[in-house]
């Protein structure tokens, strides 16, 4: 209909009708444009982008990408728009459509030089910043008319990939803003398929469901219902072997750099899984009534239902005694299964909490079975009222208890838990802590735990930096986490994060015990090989380091010790806490009022203003809901594994909060809005007001310039806010003036 319409249109009235297209600029990845640099009252309202929808769908190493853009035309005339979709370098446009009349929909894919020279064009004219995020990429331009009056539009464009194979690795990304306030709703699906297994898929951008098909291969989706901001990052490992290994690193152009080493085992790899004798510890004292105990009971039969047969567990339950359901462990079988049930169904909530003998009970059963993994879930929503009560003797006495290195998993249910004590009995095993808050289900938390204990492949894994002829190598890793790796898990991603120095490469030797006896797989860290591309792991480990220095505040207050104020262990923490939140723009529920906008602050008056916070909240808050918040943020923060742009944590009413309105991280750095003006940390951290060396004009080709040197360190996007920027770059200090 619409062409036969456009058959009978007159000249002349094709002529006011091209007259009244108006042009707007669409980025998905960040926002629309006005071509217009002057605003114009008469001008329609602009097109506006409703959602993205990306699909991927990747066999062995070729990625087909399907983006589908959904646009939106308030105005009460059709108009056109001209969308520019930023992509990898290397790709190649193979589908373009959208509903129209006219001529045939094309694409153009500007490679990157080509891409650069259009983003410089429009900014300069637009006297917009934002696509200088993208000066690193490839570009697909596309116009797109007509968009209906008042009406939809939605375009479909498909790009395909030859992915590079990295040892056992391989990469996917698809390029989008890391500015928060930039982003429009995004959903991506994606389908892995590969002819060898796949050891494990990981995502350090997103967080991500996985689920597999019946014919082997991962259907992928974002395990919240709105994409974070940043670009799409996925990587995964292919092995025929019992555990495959993969190393990167970001280089710091300081010397030296950050590192990250990725681990998995197939689902169905060559090594059989280990055995696990599993001990579940329940909490039954009477604040355990109702809801809690019923969530509790059907958490202890999931976790036996899902023992494979062979595989051992017993079972305790606490309130001023101990009692157990079998005097040592027993085989999973159709009658234990019913036994544990029917002794589950006859516990009763009452009386008081015993975790001491509770922990000790289950820690001192018959040594494993040769081959055996012991693991205890330990679940309580309460603090120590019976027996010993004091934090660092139930400690002790665990730690003294656990001959057979059990690993306990704990669960503190609710608000009134010693959250720090669960926090470090965990940590001192090798395991996680995990916190329930109220009104959240114990049983899927518990499940959600245990799923990942499935099939456990090595246990107790050392790293070893070693020279080319296997000689050990030290001083080359720094601050590396965690410090125990613990045991590597069929389909799961083991992640080890750290500093390295020096030029020379270093051999990275994972080694584990396995049912065959000792196993070790080697990665080769080549500070030459570092690139910029992987800006992800400096932030993550520096979340895992402040993590760290925060659980050893919390240390220093056990048992209500005091500290003194000037005490230079206390300080020295505070101190290095502040200097890495500052540097590279994580706060946390500690340095939260870094996020607010005012005068500058240096780090030294940063830190005087947290150290009265620390004292009151990480050394005076050892039970409630100010401390199961702190505890709940140690322990995400410890195993990061996925950036966290907005700043999430919970705060002491447990509720979720992000600062994300006045800091933009980027990369190995962060801006501060301060008066106005994006200031960068590494500027903060120079005092009060610093001066900067020179000034560079907007759009200037020393602008471009700049652009074009921070992309080389993934530090770009520094450019792309508005407003004026003060950034240092090679030890000078620079002021870009605002559009």
């Amino acid at each position: 209909m619409r062409i036969l319409v456009l058959i009978v249109v007159s000249i002349a009235a094709l002529a006011a009708f091209e007259a009244e297209i108006q042009h707007d600029i669409i980025v998905p990845q960040r926002h629309v444009m006005h071509w217009h640099a002057v605003p114009d009252p008469q001008r329609p309202a602009q097109v506006v982008i409703s959602k993205v929808d990306v699909g991927v769908r990747i066999v062995n190493r070729h990625a087909v990408t399907t983006v589908d853009v959904f646009l939106h035309n308030p105005a009460g005339i059709q108009q056109e728009a001209e969308v520019l979709l930023p992509v990898p370098s290397g790709s190649v446009v193979t589908g373009l459509d959208f509903a129209g009349a006219g001529s045939e929909p094309s694409a153009r894919l500007l490679p990157r030089e080509e891409a650069v020279r259009l983003y410089r064009a429009i900014v300069s004219q637009v006297r917009d910043p934002a696509l200088m995020e993208f000066v690193d990429s490839a570009c697909v331009r596309t116009s797109v008319f007509p968009v209906p009056a008042h009406g939809k539009q939605r375009v479909r464009l498909v790009y395909e990939q030859h992915l590079v194979r990295d040892g056992a690795r391989l990469d996917y990304h698809v390029p989008r803003s890391r500015h928060i306030g930039g982003t429009v709703p995004w959903s991506f699906a994606l389908d892995l398929r590969n002819d060898q297994p796949i050891a494990s898929v990981y995502s350090p951008s997103h967080q991500l469901r996985s689920e597999t098909r019946a014919d082997g291969s991962l259907r992928l989706r974002l395990a919240a219902a709105k994409a974070d901001p940043g670009s799409f990052r996925l990587s995964w490992l292919l092995s025929d072997e019992a555990v495959a290994s993969s190393v990167i690193a970001y280089p710091d152009p300081k010397g030296g750099g950050w590192f990250q080493i990725m681990a998995g085992a197939p689902a169905k790899g060559a090594a059989p899984a280990i055995r696990r004798q599993v001990t579940v510890v329940l909490d039954r004292s009477g604040s355990m009534n109702g809801t809690k105990i019923v969530q509790a009971r059907a958490a202890a039969m999931q976790v036996i239902a899902g023992l494979e047969p062979g595989e051992r567990f017993n079972l305790f339950c606490y309130n001023h005694g101990v009692e157990g359901f079998a005097r040592e462990p027993v085989a999973k079988s159709v009658e234990t299964e019913a036994a544990a049930r029917a002794w589950l169904d006859a516990m009763q909530p009452r009386g008081g909490t015993n975790i001491h003998d509770a922990l000790l009970a289950a820690l001192q059963q018959a040594q494993p079975n040769e081959g055996e993994l012991p693991v205890v879930l330990f679940l309580t929503d309460g603090v120590a009222t019976v027996g010993p009560t004091v934090e660092s003797v139930i400690r002790e006495r665990a730690r003294s208890a656990n001959a057979n290195q059990c690993r306990i998993f704990t669960f503190g249910v609710g608000d009134d838990v010693d959250s720090h004590l669960l926090e470090k009995i965990a940590d001192d095993s090798g395991a996680r802590s995990t916190f329930v808050l109220p009104g959240e289900n114990i049983e899927l938390a518990t499940a959600t735990v245990f799923d990942r204990l499935r099939g456990p492949v090595l246990r107790d894994l050392v790293l070893h930096p070693q020279d080319a002829n296997g000689t050990a190598v030290h001083g080359r890793l720094l601050d590396v986490s965690p410090l125990a790796l613990g045991d590597l898990y069929q389909g799961e991603e083991l992640l080890v994060l750290g500093r390295y120095i020096g030029a020379e490469p270093v051999h990275l030797v994972l080694r584990g015990t396995g049912t065959a006896g000792v196993h070790e797989t080697k990665v080769v860290l080549d500070p030459k090989a570092a690139t910029t591309v992987h800006s992800h792991v400096p932030r993550l480990w520096a979340s895992r380091r402040i993590a760290t220095l925060v659980d050893a505040i919390r240390e220093l207050g056990a048992d209500g010790a005091t500290v003194p104020v000037h005490d230079p262990r206390y300080r020295e923490l505070v101190d290095e806490i502040v200097k890495l939140s500052t540097e590279f723009g994580i706060l946390t529920e500690y340095t939260a009022f870094m996020a607010e906008e005012g005068s500058l602050l240096a780090a030294a008056d940063a830190a005087a203003m947290a150290a009265p916070v620390f004292r009151e909240r990480a050394l005076g808050q050892r039970s409630g809901a100010g401390s199961v918040a702190q505890s709940r943020n140690a322990s995400e923060r410890k195993v990061q594994a996925t950036v966290n742009l907005d700043n999430r944590y919970v705060d002491e009413d447990l509720a979720e909060v992000a600062e994300a309105e006045t800091i933009m991280p980027q990369a190995a750095s962060a801006l501060y809005k301060r008066q106005g003006t994006w200031v960068e940390g590494a500027v903060l951290r120079r005092g009060d007001h610093p001066q900067h060396d020179r000034s560079i004009a907007f759009a200037s080709d020393a602008y471009f310039k700049l652009a074009d040197r921070l992309a080389t360190e993934q530090r770009q996007g520094v450019l792309a806010v508005q407003g004026a920027v003060i950034v240092e770059v090679d030890g000078e200090v620079l002021l870009v003036e605002a559009p």
